[in-house]
């Protein structure tokens, strides 16, 4: 585990997450019940391990609050998922003078923040990677989060939720916090609460965990490989596919399906789809100890075996860094079982285009998609050319494999072929896939209750975002357009 750790620690987390800033502030309070979607995702998310020692400041002290948080939820600690992290938790002073800020005009105008001094808050003090520190979390504790609809996303306030400006006007006072709100799924709901946990529920995935936790135990004393088999053997008998869930026609919402629980609640009317196999799989090897170089990475990306592509999910195992391909899902469905090895290689293909196999008669490609290429790079995303020799052929002796050298000059090859073709496309597919999802006008409506002094004024609010961005070489551009008006 240390030793993937510290590969894992050498690639930069590269994802584009689109943030929206929606706050509304007076004298006393600002942006109590408005938050901005930070992550929407499709039904497939990425996991995997990342160091915690890449945050600092403000960033490593909202991240520790929240990865505190959301454990205390999932243990059953707490059933709230509307966290607010106090400002003297975040390591910075919550008096702030117009000079320390660098501002040269007035803190407010009317009873509003002055643009300037809202920039000079955001680049000053509050500049973390809100996106970042999500990403983090959900790669790092999958199991924590089962209780979260990632579907519907969560969202934060982009300044403290309170904060007084003294008579004179010379400076600001933080009294509140930041606000970080997590969707919980619909069958994880307390009631009608978007954002309460049901104890309930809790208790059942705490039993799922326990039942994973003893198929840990029965396999510790096992070698590395046959501890991957067990693994790979014991899912496939736990778990069945949810055929129901995977269809365009699934109305029921996000939730156990593409988690871990109905893998290891011994239930055998509970079903999972590829996102619940991969995940068991990467649970069960994190919880684990190896006495070899062994790393597992959850991917995501195409799957195509015949009948077009397909959204997937699915493991790499590295062994002595030899990347092997692994499909939980594919294995018990009949598609790749009885295939000639378990950890697959492929001679045919590249990192950008995919990887062809040849089993039962047919070819099977597995295509990585743009989040997987970007988070992880050609050193582990490129799969070693013969399958994994871990047992002698029906010869005898042991599966030639390609030299060390050879392979390591193939994998450097591939990641200097990605990083060029990277630079030489960015300005235009990337540009074009961030229009894509960023050039569209949202609409926004909300309940809201903005405060002014001691009155409460509520009613509904239609705020309009228009956003629209431009990707540069290393750079990312996103103009915000905010429009707020009562209705």
């Amino acid at each position: 585990m240390v030793e993937c750790r510290k590969r894992v620690r050498k690639f930069a987390i590269a994802a584009v997450i689109i943030l929206f800033g929606l706050f509304c502030l007076d004298m006393c309070v600002f942006a109590d019940d408005i938050v901005s979607p930070v992550y929407k995702s499709p039904d497939i998310s990425l996991l995997g391990n990342y160091g915690e020692e890449d945050l600092s400041g403000i960033e490593k002290a909202i991240y520790n609050e929240l990865k505190a948080k959301i454990k205390a939820v999932a243990d059953g600690e707490e059933s709230s998922t509307k966290f607010e992290i106090p400002v003297e938790r975040l390591g910075i002073k919550s008096v702030w003078t117009k000079e320390e800020l660098g501002i040269t005009g007035e803190l407010l105008e009317g009873n509003k923040l002055t643009d300037e001094t809202r920039t000079a808050l955001i680049e000053q003090i509050f500049s973390q990677d809100n996106s970042k520190i999500f990403h983090l979390l959900l790669v790092n504790y999958p199991y924590d989060f089962y209780w979260f609809d990632k579907t519907v996303g969560t969202g934060y306030t982009l300044l403290p939720s309170r904060m007084t400006i003294s008579k004179d006007g010379s400076s600001l006072t933080f009294t509140g916090g930041l606000v970080y709100e997590y969707t919980v799924a619909i069958d994880y709901r307390d009631g009608d609460d978007a954002f309460k946990v049901s104890q309930v529920k809790v208790q059942s995935a705490e039993k799922a965990l326990r039942n994973a936790q003893e198929v840990i135990k029965k396999n510790a004393g096992k070698s590395d490989y046959e501890k991957l088999l067990s693994y790979r053997d014991e899912i496939c008998s736990l778990a069945s596919y949810d055929v129901d869930a995977a269809g365009g026609n699934y109305n029921s919402g996000y939730g156990d399906p593409w988690q871990i629980i109905y893998v290891f609640d011994h239930n055998p009317e509970t079903k999972v789809v590829c996102e619940g196999y991969a995940k068991a799989f990467q649970y069960l090897y994190d919880e684990s100890q190896f006495s070899g170089n062994v790393c597992v990475y959850t991917v995501t990306g195409w799957l195509d075996s015949g009948a077009g592509k397909v959204p997937h999910m699915w493991n790499i195992v590295s062994v002595d860094q030899k990347n092997y391909l692994v499909d939980i899902t594919s294995w018990d469905g009949g598609l790749i079982s009885d295939s000639e090895a378990f950890l697959l290689g492929s001679e045919t293909g590249s990192v950008k285009d995919g990887y062809t196999f040849r089993i039962h008669g047919r070819d099977i490609v597995y295509t990585y998609d743009k989040e997987t290429l970007s988070l992880y790079g050609g050193s582990i995303l490129a799969l070693y050319p013969k399958n994994y020799g871990w047992e002698e052929n029906s010869s005898g002796s042991e599966e030639e494999e390609m030299p060390d050298e050879e392979y390591e000059s193939e994998g450097k090859e591939e990641k200097e072929a990605m990083i060029e073709q990277e630079q030489s496309e960015k300005e235009d597919s990337l540009a074009d896939e961030l229009e894509i999802e960023v050039q569209r006008e949202k609409t926004f409506i909300r309940n809201a209750a903005v405060k002014t002094g001691d009155d409460e004024k509520p009613g509904r609010w239609l705020l309009l975002l228009s956003i629209s961005g431009m990707v540069m070489v290393g750079t990312i551009n996103i103009r915000l357009r905010l429009k707020v008006k009562r209705i």
